[in-house]
């Protein structure tokens, strides 16, 4: 648990990892679950530290953010060069199906997170592949149509972890930094 205002972490429990498969990424669903994105597919994290599949679905190799919407949606981001973009995971269906919901141009891929602002709306952080040491930037995405609107420079490179939160939007760093973005600039 971090709170970027006392810039304090707390640790709350160790997790048991199916076999060894890193968790890409975390996120809070409607009813309150704590859930977790694996390559395998999507888990809830039980408060023993298990996990218990939610949604079989087997996430894109760069798969590397996941973000809940009010309605209880799954979207991940990916890094897959191409294939980089937002996906909506259906799971409604077993196995789960995923759709894909924007996407760039191999020069853009996803830096490391998406999050659901408390308007609804989709907020991205991305890269140029080629250049990691480029501050990333902040797009949003329009989940029904896939248009992307690049809102601007982060500052920072590097940029995982979003979290929209306090009337606020925060990121973490490669480097560790809790940082607060604003979304208008």
């Amino acid at each position: 648990a971090i709170d970027p205002f006392a810039h304090t972490m707390t640790l709350l429990g160790d997790i048991t990892l199916i076999s060894n498969a890193p968790m890409l990424d975390v996120d809070r669903d409607t009813d309150g679950s704590l859930l977790a994105v694996t390559r395998d597919g999507v888990y809830e994290i039980l408060p023993s530290g298990q996990l218990r599949e939610v949604a079989d679905v087997s996430a894109p190799t760069g798969t590397n953010g996941m973000a809940i919407n009010d309605f209880g949606e799954l979207f991940l981001t990916t890094s897959d060069d191409a294939d980089s973009g937002a996906w909506r995971i259906d799971r409604s269906v077993t196995p789960a199906r995923l759709v894909e919901v924007g996407g760039f141009s191999n020069d853009q891929v996803s830096s490391g997170d998406c999050v659901f602002t408390k308007t609804g709306d989709l907020l991205m952080s991305i890269k140029n592949p080629d250049n990691t040491d480029a501050d990333d930037v902040i797009v949003e995405i329009d989940v029904e149509t896939g248009a992307t609107t690049v809102i601007g420079t982060i500052g920072f490179p590097r940029v995982f972890g979003l979290s929209a939160s306090f009337n606020g939007l925060f990121g973490v760093t490669q480097g560790g930094q809790i940082i607060e973005i604003d979304r208008n600039t």
